[in-house]
């Protein structure tokens, strides 16, 4: 029922980590493909994957494309620098707009490093992807993109975010509370929309049972928007 999800939250885009568009798209939201890691052991998986995102492009389906999902962690892309540096090619030869590896910390060193190299060799990317996962506070978010951008003098994806306690050892011991969340966002969203450097954002919601950010969920596991769910469909981005 993912179809149903993203209508009932009237967003304008979606990605899902993946590379493959799913069955029965919705025509009026756009999808993004990710290539969320790179296969160093099997480049015909790889050339496989950049295969169907060029049949995408073809299709007019697919305009940009988002890179590897957190390669400085070791639970997810889990890459070094270097071997993101000899992927990058493959990437840029799709000729769709393409967006940086979206780092656990985007201006941490893996970061820094891969821009870097990125500069150094001429590679293209077309702009930054973050992930931002604080307190409920919208001036440390706004503030925090504003360093990014001043970094690294490119547009801005905020592809994940939402207010997380990690400490949370049981539900309902959440540091951040449903209210404060909720006023979160009715604060943040108008201010990310005045964000001239910031294309397009992306809350990041999850599953009843997640103890760290289950006060920022937008989706109940039912298929039914929460408050905040609702609040967030509700928004008009400019």
């Amino acid at each position: 029922d993912w179809k149903q999800r993203i209508e009932a939250l009237n967003v304008s885009w979606h990605y899902s980590w993946g590379s493959e568009q799913p069955k029965n798209h919705p025509r009026d939201i756009e999808f993004v493909p990710m290539m969320w890691g790179w296969n160093t052991k099997n480049m015909e998986h790889n050339d496989k994957r950049l295969a169907d995102i060029m049949g995408q492009k073809r299709a007019k389906k697919a305009t940009h494309l988002l890179g590897f999902n957190e390669p400085d962690g070791k639970e997810q892309a889990n890459l070094t620098v270097d071997q993101c540096i000899a992927a990058w090619p493959k990437l840029e030869k799709t000729g769709l707009r393409l967006g940086s590896p979206a780092a656990v910390h985007a201006d941490r060193p893996w970061m820094t490093e891969f821009m870097k190299k990125t500069n150094a060799k001429d590679y293209r990317v077309d702009f930054i992807c973050v992930h931002w996962y604080g307190g409920p506070n919208a001036k440390g978010l706004v503030k925090k993109l504003e360093q990014i951008h001043k970094l690294y003098g490119k547009p801005i994806w905020l592809t994940e975010f939402c207010p997380a306690d990690w400490n949370a050892k049981k539900k309902g011991k959440n540091a951040h509370s449903p209210e404060q969340v909720k006023q979160f966002m009715l604060a943040v969203l108008p201010m990310l929309d005045e964000l001239d450097y910031l294309e397009r954002y992306a809350w990041f919601t999850c599953r009843d049972d997640n103890l760290a950010l289950h006060t920022s969920q937008l989706i109940k596991d039912d298929g039914t928007l929460t408050e905040l769910g609702k609040v967030y469909a509700a928004h008009q981005s400019k």
